[in-house]
């Protein structure tokens, strides 16, 4: 196997966001909405109920992205939607328009729409992991690339198989793999 095919088998194996590199994509909107709120404390706004509440908010995805939890981005995109329905407020000022009793905030959809369009490679999955996948898709895709870890382990020696099984940075789907084969060659080495 040459050096090349390596890098891709290794990098499809390894648990993702191990060593994540910092993005600016994924700070920028959270920037952006503590400015606000730093502009709402020069308005004389520090009691009102609705700023301390997107503070509690903020803090809890700033938190969430300095620890790199796997929810980040959603955490952030669902308060950007909390402020576009006027139920957390970032800026000292409102552009908004009624439908029936319900507020709506233009300039907060469009900061949801950044941050969407900023970070789509990773948000894209998350989003429609909530609205779409059923436990039984997930558990297809699962099987399938379980199946596949076979096919590409299927000339490996037990001690490599046990090495995969063995190491913390293999995916869940890999192991389980190699646990089959292990079996397996158990079962003909048996016979």
């Amino acid at each position: 196997m040459d050096q090349m095919e390596q890098e891709i088998l290794d990098v499809e194996l390894t648990e993702k966001n191990k060593n994540p590199k910092v993005s600016i994509n994924k700070w920028f909107v959270l920037a952006i909405l503590w400015i606000g709120i730093a502009f709402c404390f020069t308005r004389g706004l520090f009691y009102d109920i609705q700023v301390l509440f997107s503070i509690s908010l903020l803090i809890l995805a700033t938190i969430a992205n300095f620890r790199n939890h796997k929810f980040e981005l959603v955490i952030t995109l669902a308060i950007i939607v909390l402020g576009m329905f006027n139920l957390a407020h970032f800026f000292p000022f409102e552009v908004t328009f009624s439908i029936f009793f319900l507020k709506f905030n233009p300039l907060l959809f469009l900061l949801a729409l950044v941050h969407f369009f900023l970070n789509k490679n990773s948000l894209g999955p998350q989003i429609q992991g909530f609205l779409g996948n059923s436990p039984q898709s997930i558990q297809e895709e699962s099987d399938s690339r379980v199946n596949g870890f076979k096919h590409r382990f299927s000339q490996k020696s037990e001690q490599e198989l046990e090495e995969i099984i063995n190491s913390e940075m293999i995916v869940a789907e890999a192991k389980k793999a190699a646990e089959e084969l292990l079996i397996e060659k158990y079962k003909t080495d048996q016979e």
